[in-house]
């Protein structure tokens, strides 16, 4: 059987303190989590796709289409 990947995400806006106080929830539910997800994800409505130093990947959704 194939392995499944799972993560954590979050539909936000991008002013930065929206985008810092989503990071801060995902990172929280994820210590909840019983098992470490792969990664964590913010996605936004636009802008820039990202890593950023705490591990969430922030990512367009203009970059989510075939």
């Amino acid at each position: 059987m194939p392995s499944i990947t799972h993560g954590v995400g979050s539909f936000r806006s991008r002013p930065a303190n929206q985008l810092d106080a989503a990071a801060r929830q995902l990172t929280a539910i994820a210590a909840r989590m019983t098992s470490d997800p792969e990664f964590l994800a913010l996605v936004t409505a636009g802008g820039p796709t990202y890593t950023r130093p705490d591990g969430v990947h922030v990512v367009s959704v203009t970059k989510l289409g075939p």
